[in-house]
């Protein structure tokens, strides 16, 4: 094969696009043969069309050659329209979603992609935070949520800060935990509310700080949106967390909420008051009380109790 003899024949350039794509799309491709095609078109500085771009993007992928991937982005994605970036951006979030890409190689595209691609929104880096979760790296999601808190176009959202939160709550990271509420304290964009108040009750709860979640108890019936029936489940399981917590705090919780909220507590407020009760070791009062309930209110153990 020899190199063009002449720039202007665009022909020639399609077609060489077209073989260049070719060899990206073998089964086995051939990078000697790959990175000659690609010369020529360099050569006579003869932009990658997108599909050629997006081939070359599955084969440096592919075989991890992250510091030839970052090159052709550079050179030929800087000034392409938004839909054919968000095309070759697709691909990089594809190969990190793959079971065969290694973590190592995922954040390592995670970090290309961000960097190369500064227009990912809050959604888009919602699904890079939720790729690590999935992959039990609940400290890099958590390090993905952070950048979030430094970009001018993906400010994390309250959603978010609760999807954040549960995650941490699922796998009792106290460390983790702590930085959220850190990065929420200072979020100006953000207005806590009860949702995530109640997130927050419940993951300290799980992380062994029921006293920190009774804490934020008393931030949310201060505050103007006041408690739910989820608030009252979250505060009966801080209680029952808590040496004496029911005695001491949960049964006073429980009747404020009920005078003033005029609600009716429901089967799973109820489960959660029986949680208490044994997690404060009385066992037989809690077993007691779920018959108690049947009888009187008709209320039959669920999945809960």
């Amino acid at each position: 094969m020899n190199h063009f003899e002449t720039p202007g024949n665009d022909q020639t350039h399609k077609a060489t696009q077209l073989l260049l794509q070719a060899l990206c799309q073998s089964p086995t491709p051939d990078v000697g043969k790959i990175e000659y095609v690609l010369q020529d078109l360099h050569d006579f500085k003869i932009p990658l069309s997108i599909e050629s771009l997006a081939a070359l993007s599955r084969v440096y992928l592919e075989r991890s050659d992250f510091e030839k991937y970052v090159e052709t982005l550079l050179r030929d994605i800087l000034h392409a329209a938004p839909q054919d970036r968000r095309t070759i951006m697709n691909i990089g979030i594809e190969h990190m979603r793959k079971e065969t890409t290694t973590l190592d190689a995922a954040w390592e595209i995670y970090n290309i992609l961000r960097n190369i691609f500064t227009e990912i929104n809050a959604e888009q880096h919602a699904v890079f935070m939720d790729l690590f979760f999935t992959r039990e790296r609940v400290d890099l999601g958590v390090m993905i949520f952070s950048n979030m808190r430094h970009s001018s176009s993906a400010r994390p959202t309250g959603n978010m800060y609760i999807r954040c939160i549960k995650e941490i709550e699922a796998r009792c990271w106290a460390e983790g935990l702590s930085r959220i509420h850190g990065f929420l304290k200072l979020d100006t964009d953000v207005d806590p509310n009860t949702d995530i108040y109640n997130a927050l009750m419940y993951a300290y709860t799980m992380c062994q700080q029921p006293r920190m979640a009774l804490d934020i108890y008393r931030l949310i019936i201060r505050s103007s949106e006041g408690p739910n029936r989820d608030t009252l489940n979250a505060a009966m399981l801080a209680s029952g967390a808590t040496t004496g917590g029911l005695e001491h705090h949960g049964k006073a919780i429980w009747n404020r909420f009920v005078k003033e909220s005029k609600m009716t507590p429901d089967a799973t407020n109820w489960a959660y008051y029986i949680k208490a009760m044994i997690l404060n070791g009385d066992h037989d009062g809690g077993w007691e009380m779920a018959k108690t309930l049947e009888k009187k209110k008709g209320i039959r153990p669920n999945w809960h109790v």
